[in-house]
């Protein structure tokens, strides 16, 4: 059993998640099995997942499905096995990703600045080491370098780019309806081949403020830029202390421009 206030909140998700799979996520998870209707339904996983992952804080699969299984027996009576609930959430990342879109557009704060965004990079980290191989998603991670933590990994990385808000983080860019700009690529991929395939199309007459390689390239009329800002720790005199992670910054516009006599687009930096 839970408190009666979760037990509401329990109420309010599973109702919103069954509206919004009836709307447009039933349409990224559609079966086309005889096995359309089990009784464990798809808006039960999305409800244990995103509840259990807020109210307790777990993070593993294992974890939720373990307390789903310990102390909301009495709301889910149909529920499946670990192994099941595992495959059937993994099957979902479609409506998952759809929904999350939905909740950073529905939730969008009013001081984004939609003219001037932030692109950066984080690693997502599989296993450490410089000579070891990672066994997790061998499919789409392999090994990389992080500069800022001067360190080998083997994972990925994730790519953002973010309006800016005074003040506050990053609210992620809605370029489209319902298209978010957050890219994963393996860790041996370059931030600035991902920026130029994945962002820079989007970005036109925005004032961009990201990492220094991101304004470089094969052309060197293609590197025009406004400004050179410093990160506040080495204004502030850390530069010693933290010299591997403070990162020179950029400040530039995107704009069109096309080659005489070739009427392909293409992209500079001015």
């Amino acid at each position: 059993m839970i408190p009666k206030d979760k037990e509401y909140r329990l109420i309010k998700i599973y109702m919103y998640i069954c509206d919004m799979y009836e709307q447009s996520l039933k349409y990224h998870c559609q079966r086309y099995s005889n096995n359309s209707k089990p009784l464990f339904s798809d808006e039960e996983i999305l409800t244990i997942y995103f509840f259990v992952g807020h109210e307790q804080k777990y993070t593993l699969i294992k974890d939720i499905h373990n307390f789903a299984k310990e102390y909301l027996r009495d709301w889910f009576p149909n529920l499946v096995s670990y192994q099941t609930f595992n495959y059937r959430l993994n099957r979902m990342a479609g409506a998952v990703r759809e929904l999350s879109s939905q909740l950073l557009r529905m939730f969008r704060p009013s001081d984004c600045q939609d003219d001037t965004v932030i692109v950066d990079s984080m690693p997502i980290i599989t296993c450490c080491g410089r000579n070891r191989t990672g066994k997790v998603a061998r499919d789409i991670a392999d090994k990389g370098y992080c500069s800022t933590k001067n360190l080998y990994y083997h994972g990925l990385k994730l790519h953002m780019v973010g309006y800016r808000r005074k003040g506050h983080l990053p609210h992620p860019c809605q370029i489209a309806d319902f298209a978010y700009k957050i890219t994963l690529s393996p860790a041996s991929e370059n931030d600035l081949k991902v920026f130029q395939s994945e962002c820079m199309p989007d970005l036109f007459n925005k004032k961009i403020f990201a990492d220094k390689i991101l304004t470089t390239g094969s052309r060197k009329d293609a590197i025009r830029p406004m400004s050179s800002t410093l990160p506040s720790s080495q204004s502030k005199g850390l530069m010693k202390k933290r010299s591997r992670e403070a990162r020179p910054l950029m400040t530039f516009i995107l704009k069109p421009f096309h080659l005489s006599g070739n009427p392909l687009k293409r992209y500079s930096v001015g």
